[in-house]
């Protein structure tokens, strides 16, 4: 969820925060990567796939979705390459989860 309306006053102040990159030549030197890895986690289990979602419904597939967050993660840093700091945040189960 975040914080309302930060996203929208973040990329109002800082345009140039909010571009898509695709080779290691496209992003800039940073010190610090900060990952929150919901995101992470649910775009490696729904994504756009229909099939890997089946597959991955069923507890036996927990390797297959860990190998895909790993492998995600590793790819983020390839990419980026921070220097001195990888956060990586994880916090509760999703609100809708809770109220389940």
């Amino acid at each position: 969820m975040g914080i309302p309306k930060f996203f929208g006053w973040l990329t109002k102040r800082y345009p140039m925060i909010n571009q898509t990159g695709v080779k290691e030549e496209d992003f800039p030197p940073c010190d610090n990567l900060y990952l929150d890895l919901n995101s992470i986690v649910h775009n490696c289990i729904h994504g756009n796939n229909p099939q890997l979602h089946e597959r991955v419904s069923r507890l036996t597939d927990f390797e297959e979705v860990w190998a895909s967050i790993m492998n995600y993660i590793d790819e983020l840093v390839h990419l980026v390459r921070p220097e001195k700091v990888l956060l990586l945040a994880v916090d509760g189960v999703a609100p809708r989860a809770k109220m389940n």
